[in-house]
């Protein structure tokens, strides 16, 4: 009898974590500071309607492959979802996001991450990555679309739209059929 209290008293425990892990990714988007590009000033990102959070960096050339597409997707969305752009690190100042910015006519809020806490608490690794946001948390994080099949090798017709598939199924209230993906890119140096 003994042994079966401790067992439930584990599996309680465990509940408890995993829905504390499960709740801390819901509720990180808001938690980091970010510095606003713009205005250069600390922000910190809300979720008052969906929110399309793109991990870019001006040098990539995969970044700047697919402005195109984001920019497409921003003006198709961007009265439903918001539209993010996180430069991690300090590699690039603000100068440097905005010439990115002004070349490629990138018209979404733009903002740097210089210590990493918000691409850490998203696990992003590569650029350009992405996660979709709604007040429920995380609902899709990944690839854009399966344009590339490894670094280097492009598929010469995109037979996935991940993020654009994720974005109109949460804007129909529908399940979202893929949650998760593997972006390939160009690799985020977190030190």
């Amino acid at each position: 009898m003994h042994t079966l209290s401790i067992l439930r008293f584990l599996l309680i425990c465990f509940f408890a974590l995993t829905s504390y892990s499960i709740s801390a990714q819901k509720n990180n988007l808001g938690k980091q500071l970010l510095i606003d590009v713009s205005t250069e000033l600390p922000h910190r990102i809300e979720v008052n309607k969906p929110v399309a959070v793109i991990f870019l960096s001006p040098e990539c050339p995969l970044c700047q492959n697919y402005t195109q597409t984001i920019n497409q997707l921003h003006q198709q969305y961007n009265q439903q979802i918001e539209f993010i752009g996180i430069f991690p690190g300090k590699a690039y100042g603000s100068a440097d996001i905005k010439q990115f910015a002004a070349k490629y006519k990138i018209a979404m809020a733009l903002y740097q991450d210089p210590n990493f806490q918000f691409t850490r608490a998203l696990e992003a690794t590569v650029t350009p990555s992405v996660a979709l946001y709604d007040k429920g948390g995380l609902q899709y994080f990944g690839a854009i679309d399966n344009a590339l099949r490894e670094l280097g090798k492009k598929r010469v017709v995109v037979t996935e739209l991940y993020l654009q598939d994720a974005i109109a199924s949460l804007l129909q209230n529908k399940p979202i059929s893929v949650k998760k993906t593997v972006a390939k890119g160009c690799f985020i140096n977190t030190r």
